[in-house]
């Protein structure tokens, strides 16, 4: 996720350098061996680094395939595009986790790495056969294009690897505060601090001395890519908290098994893409975005709100359309952002509002689960040290915080009640963080701006 998440800006501007070909082609390859050498590990730390390889590889296709589907398709028909990648890629969420359970039971893990091999194959085929360096082509063309020497030279490392290392800083302060380490714990304190400093060197070089900077100062301070941007973070983040949450509140809570709960929270996923998929059809029939994301964002904010007042006595019937809300409405947002983003843009921006696009969803998903659980264990373990008291109280609480879903097992019956009920607590402070982003969120999308999708 680090890796994944941290290079994804890069990719639009190495694409506009070096072209769009030779950066796809770079991100099949890279994934490939990431994810043949994931098969091969033969101990953990092999497999991290293999891991890494593969996040490099991934977060370049996620780029890259939208790019080019920005570059070749027209805008009024881009949300169509993206609601059927963001369908296909719910139908990987819903197949991939008891897909990948079932060979490792039967014919083991390594074989879940190598089944990514065949498809990856095909896409390098297509990428260097079907697929060509149109963009550098074009400038050719036009009379604009440079050597490739005098493209390096333009690309900006120093906002690279600022942005990078900041990124990578405020990843593992979120990672680590509140699972390993407390909050106040200086590592994650120094982390955070180095986060700050290396975005405000960011902002300092972008605005100053970039020649061709990763973040275009005038891109990102206009009103609706500024909009779009905090609202789909903020979004992202109540979206990723409630889907952490809700399988913990089925589990944890009311005492369904991972399979009971993963079934129950179908609603959410499967919504989620024919949100996406409808929100493309719908900008395609109409040209129109803004209200419609103000509608969606409105809904999502209201779905949160709905998740703040569950308790342990919700009717289950009562949260399979709470589910179905919040999966919609994100899924349309996602898809109607991109869109708003991509109109407001020349087409020379193209790849680098969707690299900047991309880097405020992975990051907010990542930001809305650390920090949920963060909220969840921290009211939990306030609640209970002032509950449970005696010489096992250090022991259960323990337990209460690290096997939630095995507390029926292992707790004594005097204490599960006091246990569940700071889960359900400590649930509800986390489902209120979730309507507050999805608040801000809402409020953003009146900001932004109707452009015409005729480009």
């Amino acid at each position: 996720m680090l890796s994944y998440t941290a290079l994804q800006p890069l990719y639009g501007r190495l694409s506009d350098a070096f072209g769009r070909r030779t950066i796809y082609q770079f991100s099949v390859i890279v994934f490939t061996f990431g994810s043949l050498f994931c098969g091969m590990a033969t101990n953990l730390w092999t497999l991290v680094a293999a891991r890494t390889v593969a996040g490099i590889g991934g977060g370049g296709l996620n780029i890259m395939s939208s790019v080019v589907t920005s570059d070749l398709v027209p805008l009024r028909e881009r949300g169509k595009y993206q609601g059927y990648a963001n369908l296909w890629f719910g139908t990987g969420a819903l197949l991939g986790a008891p897909l990948g359970g079932w060979l490792t039971d039967t014919v083991g893990w390594r074989v879940c790495f190598y089944l990514n091999l065949p498809p990856l194959l095909i896409s390098l085929y297509v990428g260097t056969f079907k697929l060509t360096n149109y963009n550098i082509k074009e400038q050719e063309m036009e009379g604009t294009t440079t050597t490739t020497m005098d493209r390096v030279k333009k690309i900006d490392y120093a906002g690279a690897v600022l942005l990078v290392a900041s990124i990578l800083a405020f990843m593992v302060a979120t990672s680590l505060g509140g699972n390993s380490r407390p909050w106040t714990d200086p590592l994650v304190v120094a982390l955070l601090v180095v986060f700050v400093v290396l975005i405000l060197f960011f902002i300092v070089v972008e605005k100053n001395y970039a020649e061709l900077p990763l973040v275009p100062w005038y891109v990102i301070t206009a009103r609706t890519p500024l909009a779009c941007s905090v609202s789909i973070f903020c979004s992202i983040i109540s979206s990723f908290s409630s889907t952490f949450l809700v399988p913990l509140f089925f589990q944890a809570l009311l005492g369904y098994s991972p399979s009971e709960s993963g079934i129950m929270f179908l609603p959410k996923v499967i919504s989620g893409s024919m949100g996406s998929l409808y929100a493309g059809m719908h900008m395609s029939r109409t040209g129109e975005y803004r209200k419609y994301m103000i509608v969606n964002a409105g809904l999502q904010f209201v779905s949160s709100v709905c998740y703040w007042c569950w308790n342990a006595g919700t009717p289950t019937y009562l949260m399979y359309p709470v589910l179905f809300i919040d999966g919609f409405s994100i899924g349309s947002n996602i898809t109607a952002c991109l869109i708003a983003l991509l109109s407001c843009v020349e087409a020379k921006d193209i790849a680098t509002i969707t690299s900047i696009s991309y880097l405020f969803r992975t990051t907010g998903s990542v930001i809305g689960v650390c920090a949920s659980q963060a909220i969840f264990q921290g009211v939990v373990k306030n609640i209970l040290t002032k509950e449970i008291t005696g010489p096992d109280a250090e022991e259960i609480i323990d337990i209460a915080r690290k096997s939630m879903m095995q507390i029926r097992q292992l707790l004594p019956s005097s204490v599960l009640g006091i246990v569940l009920k700071s889960y359900e607590q400590a649930i509800q402070y986390a489902f209120f963080f979730c309507a507050v982003f999805a608040f801000i969120g809402f409020v953003c999308t009146f900001f932004v701006q109707q452009h015409s999708l005729k480009k």
